[in-house]
């Protein structure tokens, strides 16, 4: 099964505060003929033939991004379609006095498409939450394989409607739950997500987690509280579900369908 987060300590990282001056550590343009397993198996390039791999690959390059840094700016135009080959990056609407959550996005999710494929200004700003690696693709290579290929075509709008479910399920959950049962629900599909361990872990800062659920860290850890009331306890970033069946009668029912988005090659939460 694929995690949603590394074991490594380097790919965790210990999520510095972004002053906006970051950079990429190391910019690498890949082999278009030696491609690493990371890059060959990317949904994106699922049922292509490989002449029109290689025409992508052609002027692509690979970033490094240290935790904290912004991969891509709020209001910016992105030239390249970005595709994360591993680590965390979350959306989020950045300001002088509050931040905003949208999606976390990992390994093999694309980071604003539309931005690249419709040259549209990006609504939020993309910021590294642990080390990233980033797949950057030429705009215009791109914009040509899709006139040749309707498997393209299909990956791309795969992945453009998988990451709108998840964003909509966001919305959901902000407006038909509690920010207890926001807490508690995030940190149960986190620790399902990683069923393979039995010490689940937290992927990001605590402060990252009350942005992504739309509250203040303050509200977040009396909510923390609330929530080990009811079974299930944040030690430090490892969940431990101490009572299943009360933590899931406190979160209730799912607002939307029951469905995994991974289904749609999109892994963001």
């Amino acid at each position: 099964m694929r995690t949603l987060l590394s074991d490594k300590a380097e790919d965790r990282g210990d999520l510095p505060v972004d002053d906006g001056t970051s950079a990429p550590s190391v910019i690498d343009t890949p082999d278009v003929h030696g491609w690493s397993d990371e890059i060959r198996h990317l949904p994106i390039f699922s049922g292509l033939e490989t002449e029109l791999v290689q025409s992508l690959m052609t002027g692509s390059s690979t970033e490094h991004f240290r935790p904290g840094a912004l991969v891509v700016r709020q209001g910016e135009f992105t030239p390249a379609l970005h595709v994360i080959l591993r680590g965390i990056v979350d959306l989020t609407h950045l300001s002088d006095k509050s931040e905003c959550g949208v999606l976390l996005l990992s390994a093999r999710d694309l980071l604003l498409p539309a931005t690249t494929l419709f040259d549209e200004p990006a609504l939020v700003s993309a910021r590294a939450l642990t080390n990233v690696k980033m797949l950057m693709l030429n705009g215009a290579a791109v914009e040509a394989a899709l006139k040749r290929s309707s498997a393209l075509t299909n990956s791309l709008m795969k992945a453009m409607s998988g990451q709108w479910r998840m964003a909509v399920r966001n919305i959901l959950d902000l407006n038909c739950r509690s920010a207890a049962q926001r807490v508690g629900a995030f940190l149960l599909r986190i620790a399902d997500l990683q069923s393979d361990t039995a010490s689940p872990v937290l992927p990001i800062a605590k402060r990252h987690l009350a942005v992504r659920l739309g509250m203040t860290a303050e509200t977040l850890s009396r909510m923390l509280q609330t929530v080990a009331d009811h079974g299930l306890h944040l030690r430090g970033r490892t969940i431990v579900i101490r009572d299943r069946a009360a933590i899931e009668d406190f979160c209730g029912p799912d607002p939307y369908p029951v469905r995994d988005e991974r289904l749609l090659d999109v892994f963001a939460l």
